[in-house]
């Protein structure tokens, strides 16, 4: 039940993540094909705006981008650590 539940959290984080990480990019790239304009116009709608403005200052900040990739990356492991020790553990009975 506990390993659902870490599983679970793990998941929501990774797909709560996504939005934050990947609009700014995804808007540019919308917007601006083929990288032509000098200034890409921010999005009209709040929740993109909200998205996209943070999505830009995680591209730009270094070490945020850092704890993400870093944070991501435990998340994923600690999965496969568990996934293989709970393998192990049922084959053993």
């Amino acid at each position: 039940m506990i390993l659902w539940i870490a599983f679970g959290i793990g998941g929501s984080y990774l797909l709560l993540i996504v939005p934050f990480v990947w609009v700014g990019y995804v808007w540019n790239r919308i917007k601006d094909p083929h990288q032509e304009l000098d200034s890409i116009p921010d999005p009209k709608q709040r929740i993109i705006r909200h998205f996209y403005k943070t999505s830009d200052r995680i591209a730009k900040n270094w070490v945020c981008r850092t704890l993400i990739y870093l944070t991501v990356a435990v998340v994923l492991s600690t999965f496969a650590i568990i996934d293989v020790v709970r393998f192990f553990l049922i084959s053993e009975f």
